[in-house]
């Protein structure tokens, strides 16, 4: 308990939420149960962290005082990938932004001044209308040239030394490490059903109510 309960004040710090730990979530503002939600995903402090549209929805004030807070944990060591169409504040928090087209088609990939300038425009929003104007295929087909460009000569390349077989897996050692997650997966999801019991009866419900309608 004593763990467990440190490990919480501390997420809840870090997202400048220690002063909020007896609110329940409901009655928190939007930029918090934001904030709320970023903690529980940083509880086990990963080293890479996946976000998709974590400022969705929010006034221009709280969706800078999020990705101050994402800027700070990257200061700690922490990879995060966030996913947004709002772009008020990536010129300024962002370290690499990749902008993508139609069709999952890369455009441009690179510091945010260099957006600017790669896309002729004056601010970062206007990077959708050019994208539109000119369309996706053409922008990757740029951006593909200037890449060229900008890379090194093949002869000046390090050549990457082939991996030795006797490094590679075997289909024992593969197995195993599956299984492994397997197991660590499917008992992380039956404490996340045992921890919410009141979820857990109304799926049990539903199925049964299901299971009756069908009968």
């Amino acid at each position: 308990d004593e763990t467990r309960n440190r490990m919480v004040v501390e997420a809840a710090a870090s997202v400048g939420l220690e002063h909020r730990l007896d609110v329940k979530i409901a009655s928190l503002s939007g930029g918090q149960k934001k904030r709320a939600s970023l903690a529980t995903e940083i509880l086990t402090k990963p080293n890479l962290l996946f976000l998709d549209e974590v400022t969705s929805g929010l006034d221009e004030a709280t969706d800078r005082e999020i990705m101050r807070l994402l800027k700070r944990l990257s200061g700690r060591g922490m990879t995060i990938v966030c996913v947004t169409h709002t772009l008020a504040n990536i010129a300024e928090y962002a370290d690499t932004v990749i902008v993508m087209g139609d069709g999952g088609l890369l455009t441009f990939c690179g510091a945010p001044a260099e957006l600017t300038r790669f896309f002729s425009i004056g601010y970062l929003g206007e990077v959708f209308g050019a994208i539109d104007k000119d369309g996706a295929q053409n922008w990757r087909q740029r951006f593909a040239g200037n890449a060229v460009e900008r890379a090194p000569s093949a002869a000046g390349r390090a050549v990457a030394p082939k991996a030795d077989r006797s490094q590679r897996g075997t289909v024992g050692t593969v197995t195993g490490a599956v299984l492994r997650q397997f197991l660590i997966l499917t008992s992380r999801n039956i404490a996340l059903l045992a921890g919410d019991v009141r979820s857990l009866y109304m799926a049990l419900i539903q199925r049964a109510e299901i299971g009756a309608l069908l009968g």
